[in-house]
């Protein structure tokens, strides 16, 4: 399997490959093929000159072009295309549990979704709580909120409380009447536009209401 990895962050880069040799060393029977590049209009030359892989992993912004419009000249010059940093091994090792990757300035970070209490967004970069009341970081994000915890959403436990917040329902301790309270103690908002889905997800969990 021929895979490309496309980043303008040396760090990250060098932190995907590690990540998929590490990956690719554990299964015999799908040998990897690993290339990187930090520029993506380099990479989009050698699609047009019909040098394609099976997978590609891109950056969604970079200072040359984005993500986006690499996808479309990907899907112009070969059929296979994965154009997600997070296939970056959430599921690097059959049955274990799915994690959720963070840029941080130290590299990227994979955190287990259970260990994940609440997320905020905060000037652009996320602020993940985790359980134990360790928190991480991001570096600045360039995708909107929504995009950026949409597979978390889609997990199923978590839920938007406010523009800015996503919770895992399975840390809330009560609910308020424009809050919930987590198991660290911490104070959620929920806004106007949250509020009936979240009281809808606590009834069903039998979580209860602040006195």
């Amino acid at each position: 399997m021929r895979i490309v990895i496309c980043d303008d962050n040396p760090e990250v880069l060098r932190e995907l490959e590690r990540l998929f040799l590490k990956y690719g060393g554990s299964r015999s029977d799908a040998p990897f093929e690993i290339k990187t590049s930090s520029d993506i209009s380099v990479l989009l030359h050698r699609m047009q000159q019909k040098e394609t892989a099976d997978i590609y992993v891109l950056d969604t912004v970079s200072s040359q072009m984005t993500g986006i419009e690499m996808e479309d000249g990907i899907r112009k010059n070969s059929s296979k295309m994965l154009g997600a940093l997070e296939y970056a091994l959430s599921r690097m090792e059959g049955g274990k549990e799915a994690a959720y990757l963070v840029k941080t300035k130290g590299g990227i970070e994979s955190i287990p979704y259970s260990e994940i209490e609440f997320i905020e967004n905060v000037s652009r970069r996320l602020e993940v709580h985790l359980t134990g009341h360790r928190k991480i970081t991001s570096i600045y994000i360039r995708r909107s909120f929504e995009e950026e915890i949409r597979e978390l959403v889609e997990a199923g436990n978590f839920i938007c409380t406010h523009k800015s917040f996503l919770i895992n329902m399975d840390y809330v301790r009560t609910l308020g009447q424009n809050a919930v309270v987590m198991e660290s103690g911490i104070s959620v908002p929920v806004s106007r536009k949250y509020s009936l889905d979240v009281k809808k997800k606590s009834v069903f969990r039998g979580i209860g209401r602040e006195r």
